[in-house]
């Protein structure tokens, strides 16, 4: 009797010689790389790697050296995957996109159960809305002793100044200043923004 292994289903052969009955049992080859072999991405082969915000579609990896269990995820938030066929040259993933998922190129991942990965970027695009580049502001709040508008002499940082900020996109940020009159705002949207400075008692706003 002789066992055989194909894809994780077991099958017996029964082999009759001189009237004995040999029982022996083999070791299936493994369907993908050898331990320690990392995965490698080559690709998405559908032509469409379009996906919408709110939609779940299924794409055809093109990749070698992907070991069950393994992991795919992509870049960003809001898209997420499921590897639901495995072959030797290349794997099916299911992918979501939440509703919200912004716009956007996303990295996909692979990750192979002994930790082993690799990256391919711009596997698919999410057709939703872009969001707008940003950046930051900072400044200093001090003591302008001789009212020129510039921090010189003996100007020293005011700390514990509010300071608000509107960006182009009317998003309202608000902070106070540290122990030297430093401020900083980040995630600031590109464009026309306003600083409004609240003056401490005894002081009046001067700008150079």
């Amino acid at each position: 009797m002789r066992l055989l292994r194909a894809q994780g289903v077991w099958r017996i052969c029964v082999v009759i010689s001189a009237g004995l009955v040999a029982a022996s049992l083999l070791a299936a080859a493994p369907l993908h790389a050898d331990p320690g072999v990392p995965p490698v991405i080559n690709g998405i082969a559908e032509a469409d790697q379009t996906i919408d915000p709110g939609a779940t579609r299924r794409y055809k990896v093109d990749a070698v050296g992907v070991d069950k269990p393994a992991t795919a995820t992509f870049s960003g938030d809001g898209v997420t995957a499921e590897i639901i066929q495995y072959k030797n040259t290349w794997i099916r993933l299911f992918v979501t996109a939440d509703p919200t998922a912004e716009g956007g190129w996303r990295d996909l991942t692979i990750v192979n159960p002994d930790g082993l990965s690799d990256t391919f970027p711009d596997a698919i695009f999410v057709d939703g809305a872009v969001p707008p580049p940003v950046g930051a502001v900072s400044g200093r709040v001090f003591g302008d002793g001789d009212g020129n508008g510039v921090e010189d002499g003996s100007d020293v940082g005011l700390a514990g100044v509010a300071v608000e900020l509107v960006d182009a996109d009317g998003g309202v940020q608000s902070t106070v200043t540290d122990a030297v009159g430093d401020y900083g705002f980040v995630g600031v949207v590109v464009g026309d923004a306003t600083v409004t400075v609240a003056a401490p008692v005894g002081y009046t706003l001067s700008t150079g």
